[in-house]
């Protein structure tokens, strides 16, 4: 048994020579460790793998296709326009050429050397057909040009279309004048137009294509004006 507690001490006390009892100190004990909101078993972790596997080789098929169908596009649509620019048109009824050769050959020595004149007309035969016929259609060829995505079926129309503008300046060198100017409208129209849908490159080249076809400086000087604008 205890004794008495004195006032002001809640603790009774032991027997006189008998110690105190030593006070219990708390152990701490960590909490145990959270469990993981989302397990993932390895059956489904390797189904995951394996999803995600099959997504990366689909994807890589439909892609593959993507570009495929893109080249195929751009293969047909190149054909249609060398197919158009290759068509031939009518051709309209012309008068015989005045440079055809109506005088019968004459006997030459076979010693002789042959005459280089021959050569040079069947080496570069003068154009035959309507000059308004040729700068029409070298006009239309512009337009091909200037409407075309590629760079190579452009440069071949406009070459064809400086052929016709030139076989016209042949047939009439009167109209020599009315028929650069048309040729350098045409060029300065299609590079405004090219301009306008956001190719420079495009637009430059026409311009190009119009300077050749100038003669006069002041001309010259306004088309090498809208070249620099355009960073040529």
């Amino acid at each position: 048994q205890t004794g008495q507690a004195p006032p002001g001490n809640p603790y009774p006390q032991a027997y006189s020579g008998a110690l105190a009892p030593p006070s219990q100190i708390p152990v701490y004990y960590p909490p145990p460790p959270k469990k993981p909101l989302v397990t993932i078993s390895p059956e489904a972790s390797a189904n995951l793998a394996r999803f995600a596997a099959a997504f990366l080789i689909l994807g890589g098929i439909c892609g593959l296709l993507v570009y495929g169908l893109n080249s195929i596009s751009e293969a047909s649509t190149e054909f249609a326009e060398n197919s158009a620019r290759t068509q031939p048109s009518t051709p309209a009824p012309t008068k015989p050429s005045q440079s055809t050769n109506t005088q019968p050959a004459q006997p030459t020595d076979s010693n002789q050397s042959q005459p280089t004149e021959p050569e040079r007309v069947i080496r570069n035969p003068l154009p035959t057909g309507d000059p308004n016929t040729l700068t029409l259609d070298a006009e239309t060829l512009v337009d091909q040009g200037a409407n075309t995505s590629t760079a190579r079926t452009r440069n071949e129309f406009w070459r064809d279309a400086n052929e016709k503008f030139r076989d016209a300046i042949l047939l009439a060198p009167e109209q020599e004048s009315q028929i650069k100017s048309r040729a350098i409208q045409r060029y300065q129209q299609a590079s405004a137009n090219l301009s306008v849908s956001g190719n420079p490159t495009a637009a430059r080249e026409a311009l190009y294509q119009a300077l050749s076809f100038a003669s006069d400086p002041t001309t010259q000087q306004q088309i090498q004006s809208q070249i620099n604008q355009l960073g040529g």
